[in-house]
């Protein structure tokens, strides 16, 4: 796994923040549960999360974190998770005097590279109602966004707690999975998954991780139920690509590591090379 991680990381390429003229506000909801508190949950705060402007986890028991945390003690499987992101949501619109201008929902083994992130959304208005993530081709006619990692616009964060309101449009009790539900009420009032693939159609929102991409079981399953269509790994991993699913915290460490300390290290040694003037060749004689 290791192997195919180094691999695969090779050709993963972070944004830099000079790109942006208008620097993107993310705000991270991170989703876990208590058994996940001192495991992923954990390496996300290490990781990731550090990236966020602003973070607020929900989950089913108080967290022994300094973070921002709302807890539902009686909504304590991933069951309920459309009933909690809907009360979580309007939490952040609602409540929340800081506003951002994009929502980034995540679940607990996920990794998010949020300076990708940041340039995704950076092509688009964040007062146009959006949604941004994996596209699944069932359920709805146009799609629905995995639930893994997905990105709402400030916009759509308006749109969808007006429409949790009406309880014909956007019904409370959960008939679906999250994502699929959340789909559902912006379908409804003509919000669609936004395409979040690079110039080369592959995808940057990746919902399983690199062994279940080897799946056969998954592949068929991809190819029956994928919105734009299969494509094999490696060649359907975007270099810019925003999240990686179904990570262990171990997992997510070697990423943080090759991203970042690594990536710092090699652009040292770039900058150390030009300015000595010798050729990258004479350090590998």
């Amino acid at each position: 796994m290791l192997l195919k991680i180094l691999l695969m990381f090779s050709t993963i390429s972070l944004a830099s923040a000079a790109l942006y003229v208008k620097k993107p506000t993310i705000m991270c909801i991170i989703h876990t549960t208590k058994s996940a508190h001192k495991t992923r949950m954990a390496v996300i705060l290490e990781t990731w999360a550090k990236k966020c402007d602003d973070i607020l986890v929900f989950t089913d028991a108080p967290l022994e974190y300094d973070v921002p945390y709302v807890y539902f003690p009686m909504m304590g499987t991933r069951d309920h998770s459309w009933e909690k992101i809907r009360r979580v949501f309007r939490y952040v619109f609602e409540d929340m005097d800081k506003k951002y201008d994009w929502y980034l929902r995540a679940d607990d083994d996920s990794y998010v590279l949020i300076d990708n992130a940041r340039t995704l959304v950076a092509e688009h208005d964040p007062a146009t109602p959006a949604v941004l993530g994996y596209r699944w081709g069932f359920f709805e006619p146009r799609g629905y966004v995995d639930g893994g990692v997905y990105i709402v616009s400030s916009g759509g964060m308006k749109v969808f707690n007006e429409i949790m309101k009406n309880d014909t449009i956007c019904p409370d009790f959960h008939r679906a999975e999250e994502d699929q539900e959340i789909s559902r009420c912006f379908a409804k009032v003509g919000v669609y998954p936004v395409d979040t693939r690079d110039k080369l159609g592959r995808d940057r929102f990746h919902h399983f991780n690199i062994d279940e991409f080897k799946s056969k079981y998954l592949i068929e399953f991809i190819k029956q139920n994928s919105f734009y269509g299969y494509k094999k790994f490696p060649e359907v991993i975007s270099d810019t690509s925003v999240s990686f699913h179904h990570l262990t915290p171990y997992e997510m460490k070697i990423m943080d590591y090759l991203l970042n300390q690594l990536e710092s290290k090699r652009k040292k040694l770039d900058s150390s090379i030009l300015t000595s003037g010798r050729s990258i060749f004479s350090f590998l004689s």
